[in-house]
């Protein structure tokens, strides 16, 4: 089989024929997980908007917003370094470091995360008053971040493993499910608690207390057949060597995405932030087909970078992101003509006036749809380093944005200030692969013979 026909055989599996094939089924799992954690997130947005009110639901974005800016660090890049190091460690059959790494993994994000947790505590009973609703919400947040950072290392272990759907469902499908039945628990039995963000927060507290549970017991039944229990070697060196560059782009990624939520929630109202978020949440339903088509199309890319066959990659890129689009720009018409009647509909219409927010929102995902996989394919092909360089400076853009837009325009401000930023990360990116590669992932892509 030449390389060519393997490259249009490992694409035509992912994509084509799922069923017919062991790349497929992964795929196909993986991107109905997707699909159902989108289902059930949107879900519990709904639900939270329609309890917490946009006072209530601004409080617990914002108390979110940073503990999820905060994991960076206190994960310190262990989650994905043990991808890499544990998947090394078993192709050597080297067990005891593999093992070794796990050990180390859990201390390392336990340690980090409790003392964040610790310093994020006093700094938030420091400079919110105790007669303040948002003090029991921070603080019920910042006990979450510990267990933030274990779950991610329990999903790198499976993934390291060779798990990849068990990865993804206590995370995926789990928490949100069970934090979805708690909220609706929540409007039948107590509806004289509504408004209540620490409420709220106690109730995703405890659903990622059950997915970690759950996650401790995949890892119990299944990791010991691909692990047995053993001795331990360690290499503290060379995992710290691998995992701290990873902090900076995950760092950027992360400042990319919160930003907005934590400034809104310190500079504006808390109902700003409240509105806000369900925009932003609204607004990621436009970027669903590119994360659907993402999934299959990063091996095929791998295996064409590693092949040089730019002729069939050019062709799978255009196929792929004009099969996004298509999907993409219908959710997009939508929003831009019944944006404001949908908020009003499905969150409550204190929320409608929000559409501005979202249309800005959804009409830069769709120029990031438009772009193509660009991250996909400098990640697939070895130049992380200039993703990561590109998320840096979008980050601080985003960041200087912010600053200056919120305090005249609030929540819309804040979306010019993403969307600008996302529009100047995917231009970056896509400037990366043109120099690099040399095709074109774009909506406009020339598909060559």
């Amino acid at each position: 089989m030449t390389g060519r026909h393997t490259l249009i055989e490992v694409f035509r599996r992912a994509i084509g024929g799922p069923f017919a094939s062991s790349l497929g089924i992964p795929a196909l799992r993986s991107v109905a997980i997707r699909v159902a954690n989108i289902g059930l997130s949107l879900g519990v947005s709904i639900l939270l908007a329609r309890i917490l009110g946009a006072d209530g639901l601004g409080v617990y974005a914002g108390a979110m917003a940073v503990v999820t800016l905060l994991a960076v660090p206190a994960g310190s890049g262990v989650p994905f370094s043990l991808v890499q190091l544990i998947s090394r460690y078993l192709a050597a059959n080297e067990l005891a470091y593999a093992r070794g790494s796990i050990r180390w993994g859990y201390a390392q994000v336990l340690g980090a995360g409790l003392l964040l947790g610790s310093f994020g505590a006093i700094g938030v009973v420091n400079f919110i008053s105790s007669e303040n609703n948002a003090l029991p919400a921070y603080l019920l947040a910042f006990s979450l971040l510990p267990l933030l950072c274990l779950t991610s290392v329990q999903r790198g272990i499976l993934n390291a493993l060779e798990f990849f759907t068990l990865s993804q469902v206590p995370q995926s499908l789990i928490r949100p499910g069970f934090l979805a039945a708690l909220l609706i628990a929540w409007m039948i039995f107590w509806p004289e608690y509504k408004g209540h963000a620490g409420t709220a927060m106690s109730m995703q507290l405890s659903a990622h207390v059950v997915a970690f549970l759950v996650g401790a017991v995949f890892l119990g039944r299944f990791g010991s057949r691909a692990l047995p229990h053993g001795p331990r070697a360690y290499d503290f060196r060379r995992w710290y060597g691998v995992s701290l560059p990873l902090v900076v782009s995950g760092a950027a990624g992360v400042v990319l995405s919160q930003t907005d939520l934590v400034m809104l929630s310190w500079l504006e109202p808390p109902a700003s932030a409240g509105l806000y978020r369900v925009a932003v949440g609204a607004s990621f339903l436009v970027a669903l087909p590119l994360m659907a088509v993402n999934i299959p199309l990063a091996p095929a890319v791998a295996r064409g970078h590693e092949l040089q066959i730019k002729d069939e990659l050019q062709r799978m890129l255009t196929f792929s992101v004009r099969w996004a689009f298509a999907g993409c720009l219908p959710i997009a018409l939508v929003f831009i003509l019944a944006g404001d009647w949908l908020l009003g509909v499905v969150y409550g219409w204190e929320f409608a006036i929000a559409y501005p927010v979202l249309v800005v929102l959804a009409l830069a995902q769709v120029f990031s749809v438009a772009a193509g996989s660009v991250d996909v394919v400098l990640q697939m092909t070895g130049h992380q380093h200039n993703a990561a360089r590109g998320l840096l400076i979008a980050a601080g853009v985003n960041v200087a944005l912010n600053a200056a837009l919120i305090p005249a325009f609030g929540p819309l401000g804040a979306a010019f200030a993403t969307g600008a930023s996302i529009v100047l990360w995917n231009a970056l990116m896509l400037h990366s692969v043109v120099r690099k590669l040399n095709v074109d992932p774009t909506l406009f892509g020339r598909t060559r013979s």
